[in-house]
């Protein structure tokens, strides 16, 4: 049986069973970090191009997608060697691929970010080009600190708001990543993680639904398959990193939001107002 996500109850009652676990999930949790081995950032830079097989068209300025990803430890390539093999360079040639563009990709993101640090990250650093999507892959963090919801809410504000100062023509959060499947979780805390992954999510899709035009919700679901985990079972692997990308790359696609063309005006230059901030979750915790 799943456990309810939506409404107060459903949040008082993820509450309730973490008290009710707490013993349990303190040994789970100390044990868990103890034997888990601990992934390094990937290494390389954190932007590049992938050009398609005739580049004729890439030479084209207007021909070019600009595509920023911002996040946690799946932004930075924790669980492959190098940043090519991660999740940004993988979505770029899974784009080149299907559209024939020219893609050029960028990293912004911290191993064990939060959505608030991210947003951090992105307005304290330099603003680069206008990319005309920015990709928000997050929610493992605050899945297992706990945010809470209410903060989690405020933080996507926060973070969307910074990506529209960076220009962003559109901004796309990827569901919450499936904690409940991580093999590096024993039971219960593994059950309860993936529950709290589940209501974060709820309230980010509720979230991307009133938050304007350019914000978009991609529903990824993985097949809960061990072999798309890299060795410390918690991070993707290279495959589970070339499948995430190929799924969001259809997302992506299917919406139509792989189209290159101009951004938005970037800070310091005239663009349209924001929509008003929507009001934070019914279910705050």
């Amino acid at each position: 049986m799943t456990p309810p996500t939506a409404g107060r109850l459903a949040a008082l009652g993820f509450w309730a069973v973490l008290l009710l676990l707490l013993p349990v999930l303190l040994l789970q949790a100390l044990w868990t970090a103890w034997r888990t081995p601990r992934l390094p950032e990937a290494a390389g830079p954190r932007e590049g191009q992938i050009a398609p097989a005739s580049d004729a068209a890439a030479a084209r300025e207007e021909a070019r997608f600009r595509l920023l990803v911002v996040g946690e430890s799946t932004a930075v390539g924790v669980g492959v060697p190098r940043l090519d093999e991660a999740l940004a360079a993988r979505l770029a040639a899974a784009i080149v691929e299907r559209t024939g563009l020219a893609v050029d990709w960028r990293v912004i993101g911290a191993n064990g970010a939060r959505v608030a640090r991210a947003a951090a990250l992105l307005a304290s650093g330099p603003v680069g080009p206008a990319p005309a999507l920015a990709l928000v892959p997050m929610g493992v963090n605050d899945t297992v600190k706990l945010s809470a919801l209410a903060s989690w809410h405020a933080a996507l504000e926060t973070l969307a708001g910074s990506l529209r100062q960076q220009g962003a023509k559109h901004i796309a959060f990827a569901s919450v990543p499936p904690v409940g499947w991580f093999t590096a979780l024993p039971r219960p805390l593994r059950w309860l993680l993936g529950w709290r992954a589940r209501q974060l999510d709820r309230v980010l899709l509720e979230w991307c639904a009133g938050a304007g035009p350019d914000v978009h919700y991609l529903p990824i679901r993985f097949p809960p398959l061990p072999e798309l985990l890299a060795e410390d079972g918690y991070h993707p692997g290279a495959e589970g990193y070339r499948r995430w990308a190929s799924l969001l790359a259809d997302q992506l696609l299917a919406s139509g939001l792989t189209a290159a063309g101009p951004a938005r005006q970037s800070a310091g230059r005239p663009s349209s107002p924001p929509p008003p901030p929507s009001p934070p979750p019914s279910h705050t915790d």
